[in-house]
């Protein structure tokens, strides 16, 4: 007699990552953008560890189609962290991956004034936090001489531009940046004057 016999051989898996993984403190979620070069993706597994122990672990997640969103709890501290992620292959068995996973400060922490400032809000406003050192970005590029709390632009901010500012904290010197503000047009915004008679 003869038998026959079918084997379907699956590719092994290989995704592409972004070297680094980011979010906001106060984002609900995190983006992990992916790029399938071999094999096929099902489900997967996500842990974030802090300082080598497990922060937060969530199973099963089904992948979008251009990203892996992964629930952040809810009061995630801006930090460092590691995303450590375990892929389902179905009979395959699994494969895993390891990004660097940074949590930058809300931009609720920053202040625009008027149409010509930005400031970082003290530790009576921004959660507590204290800092050491400044240095404010735009578009992702150092502003030379811009490194204080507060950033005045004499010409008024570039209303299209992405201004962020590299934090130090005082607590454990570590150095993180901040989301992108969110600018508001003032310049439609009538001034008021305040007249007092007596």
């Amino acid at each position: 007699s003869n038998v026959v016999l079918d084997i379907v051989v699956n590719p092994s898996l290989f995704i592409d990552f972004d070297s680094v993984a980011v979010a906001c403190a106060d984002d609900e979620e995190l983006l992990v953008s992916y790029n399938i070069t071999s094999g096929s993706l099902y489900s997967y597994d996500a842990s974030i560890m802090l300082d080598g122990a497990l922060y937060n672990e969530l199973f099963d997640l089904q992948p979008e189609k251009d990203a892996l969103v992964i629930p952040l709890p809810s009061g995630i501290e801006p930090g460092r962290y590691v995303l450590n992620l375990s892929f389902g292959e179905s009979s395959c068995g699994t494969s895993s991956e390891t990004l660097p996973l940074e949590i930058y400060y809300s931009n609720a922490i920053l202040a625009q004034r008027w149409g010509d400032v930005l400031a970082v809000t003290n530790e009576n406003y921004n959660g507590g936090y204290e800092f050491v050192a400044y240095q404010w970005f735009k578009n992702g590029v150092l502003i030379e001489g811009a490194t204080s709390s507060i950033l005045y632009v004499e010409e008024g901010l570039d209303l299209t531009a992405r201004y962020s500012v590299l934090l130090t904290r005082k607590s454990d010197n570590l150095s993180l940046m901040t989301c992108d503000a969110d600018l508001v047009d003032y310049s439609n915004v009538e001034d008021s004057r305040v007249v007092v008679f007596t």
